[in-house]
């Protein structure tokens, strides 16, 4: 699951045999909520906004007039990038779940219906907070207008070029359209562009040569491009399709009866190599903090932790052990999932929200430090709350689970054509 994804997935163990973890005449088993995937993906959401926060008062990096030990305390909210891998690889994990529980190994429905299925889910909350932040710009005052804030990566934002990228979702293309309007979205379009190779490659792969192969071909696919356009496609970051690929190789392994799959999700010890991937990169921010701006190898540290850490987590819940882990039993908090449900609208409209109270918060002529506790104290509350009333108008209904959303699916199952 990733930003775009709220479901409360339901997985079960099953037994058999198939191709490349897909097992034939697979039998039921008592089914089991991932619940701890919305707490993942809510906590990732929420660090993005602190990183905005942040960012929104020392958008130079040059400390923004804070005192030495603010910027100090605040060190952990500046990397609020690396989160966005973490949503990657959990979309690969969550999309794939079904496919590798499945009897055949198939999409359900097959492409169109796939592809109607992930409009329908991101595609309206996108354009509804496209339309808000376009509004934004145009009638509140300052907001069209560049002042030395990390609003200004937003502006301009009414030109022809950047409003057709936006509206067709490959903005994330170039640097002079992928920050416009409302920063995070460049994100939106990578996704987007990762759900045609879904199906297309990266399923097809994994079928006929398996998931080594799978995780192969998705990272060299993506690296070979960012090096293929010299470097011009860093925006749009495609070495994120090999991260997507490292998701699904969870679902496969969480979920295969193949025996080696099945040795290799036993006995690695998942925790343990999530913690070192974690390590790793606490070290790099420590150590050789100058590194972090080499974001395609420490995106693939920090999508190889994540994967061990959901490999890790689901295991547990198949296992049906007596004491879950810590890290499990925080991704399960209550809270934390319920953020979790509506991390999607948190995204995408969480930029303009701090933007604006940053220029309300100028006005009173604060002190740094208290214009940047406006930020964190109010800013971040405020932009969660919104958030929540943004995702009752404009994301829930579009969720699965939702009776609207179960009419359209059964609307469109009674036109296919039988198989």
């Amino acid at each position: 699951m990733s930003i775009t994804e709220t479901d409360k997935q339901a997985t079960g163990v099953s037994s058999g045999k198939g191709a490349s973890g897909a097992s034939a005449g697979r039998s039921e088993q008592p089914r089991l909520r991932l619940e701890y995937l919305d707490g993942l993906r809510g906590l990732a959401a929420l660090y993005v906004v602190f990183f905005h926060a942040y960012f929104e008062m020392n958008w130079r990096f040059d400390g923004g007039g804070l005192p030495k030990w603010a910027l100090r305390a605040a060190v952990w909210m500046t990397q609020g990038h690396y989160a966005v891998a973490v949503f990657i690889v959990l979309s690969g994990y969550c999309l794939m779940l079904p496919v590798a529980r499945s009897a055949d190994g198939q999409l359900r429905g097959g492409f169109w219906p796939y592809i109607r299925r992930r409009a329908r889910r991101i595609l309206p909350p996108y354009y509804a907070a496209l339309a808000l932040s376009l509004l934004v710009i145009a009638v509140v005052p300052d907001m069209n207008v560049k002042r030395g804030a990390n609003w200004d990566w937003a502006l301009p934002a009414f030109t022809p070029d950047v409003l057709l990228s936006h509206l067709l979702l490959f903005h994330n293309l170039s640097g002079d359209w992928a920050g416009k309007i409302n920063p995070p979205m460049w994100s939106v379009a990578t996704e987007w562009q990762i759900y045609f190779l879904f199906p297309l490659l990266l399923l097809p792969v994994w079928r006929k040569v398996g998931v080594i192969a799978l995780i192969g071909v998705g990272f060299a696919l993506g690296i070979g491009l960012y090096l293929a356009s010299n470097r011009a496609l860093e925006w749009a970051a495609p070495w994120y399709i090999g991260l997507f690929a490292l998701g699904m190789a969870g679902a496969v392994l969480n979920f295969s009866t193949q025996p080696r799959l099945c040795a290799l999700r036993e006995r690695l010890p998942w925790g343990a190599l999530s913690a070192l991937c974690t390590g790793v990169f606490l070290w790099v921010a420590v150590v050789h903090p100058e590194w972090l701006t080499r974001t395609l190898g420490l995106d693939i540290v920090v999508g190889a932790a994540t994967l061990c850490a959901i490999v890790y987590c689901t295991r547990s819940l198949t296992r049906h052990e007596t004491r879950r882990p810590m890290l499990l039993r925080l991704f399960e908090a209550p809270w934390i999932v319920a953020l979790g449900t509506f991390s999607y609208s948190l995204y995408l409209i969480h930029a303009p929200l701090l933007a604006m109270l940053h220029m309300f918060l100028q006005t009173f002529w604060l002190s740094p430090l208290l214009l940047f506790g406006g930020l964190l104290f109010l800013g971040v509350p405020l932009s969660v709350g919104l958030a929540y009333l943004f995702h009752l108008a404009f994301e829930r209904r579009f969720m699965p689970g939702h009776p609207h959303t179960e009419r359209q699916a059964a609307k469109s199952a009674a036109l296919s054509p039988a198989p």
